[in-house]
């Protein structure tokens, strides 16, 4: 068990509570990092660190996360609040995993960041969470034996699944990002909504709209293949909404 903590940035949000929680009963020693000294107190428990720093001032971020085996960013958008918190990291030499859902902000990562992590030996780990860990593994379990498989289609079904104000504010960002998708073995422009199709579900068949997935980022990078693109199955209001695009953007941040 490593004695240096793991640092929470954004720990007293929906989701960085969900880290911590998950982090104590794994009986990880914890330093939560955020913008309230108050709350990060009030949040702490026995034992646990708290360090006052804003997610968009670098010099007060790597000195949070100095001494720390690794940090896991749960502040966004990721698009806006992402990039000083993985310049922080690497200047600290501190592993770093987000919680980030926004492809535009995957793909900086991956492209600015990625000669100096390898550099400095830190691992970046972007978008490592429910979105969209479980369709990159997915997609690799499903090319074994297969390659090179012309294309793959990754489809989250989010029936039943709620969501938190901060993640609809999220959504309501993305629905405006420009998007790409993998396509001929290149990169190529898309958007929220830009095709549709029919997937079938251990449920049954559903209808699934495109959506910005990491997958056309990450499954190339360990998988031989042509064509790679991300859907998700909404109820028809959001998939109406998720398909004006960039007009229904402000509506949905509002939700």
């Amino acid at each position: 068990m490593t004695e240096r903590p793991l640092a929470v940035l954004g720990a007293t949000g929906y989701t960085g509570q969900l880290v911590c929680r998950q982090a104590r009963e794994l009986g990880l020693p914890l330093r939560l990092v955020g913008r309230r000294p108050e709350a990060l107190q009030a949040l702490a428990e026995a034992g646990e660190e708290v360090r006052a720093a804003d997610a968009r001032d670098r010099d007060a971020l790597v000195r949070a996360f100095s001494g720390c085996f690794a940090v896991i960013s749960c502040a966004g958008p990721f698009l806006a609040l992402g990039t000083e918190p993985v310049e922080a990291a690497l200047e600290a030499r501190v592993h770093y995993l987000d919680s980030s859902g926004e492809q535009p902000f995957a793909r900086i990562v991956y492209e600015r960041f990625d000669g100096a992590a390898r550099e400095r030996g830190v691992v970046l780990l972007t978008s490592f969470g429910f979105d969209f860990v479980p369709g990159d593994l997915a997609a690799r379990l499903a090319a074994e034996d297969r390659e090179p498989p012309e294309s793959i289609v990754v489809a989250y079904d989010t029936s039943g699944l709620a969501t938190s104000r901060g993640t609809r504010q999220t959504l309501g960002h993305v629905l405006a990002q420009e998007q790409v998708a993998y396509e001929g073995g290149t990169l190529v422009t898309s958007s929220f909504g830009a095709t549709t199709r029919r997937v079938r579900f251990p449920e049954g068949e559903k209808s699934v709209i495109e959506w910005g997935g990491t997958e056309p980022l990450t499954v190339p990078r360990h998988t031989d293949v042509r064509t790679v693109r991300s859907y998700v199955q909404l109820p028809k209001l959001a998939a109406r909404a998720g398909a004006l695009g960039r007009l229904a953007a402000p509506f949905v941040r509002r939700l």
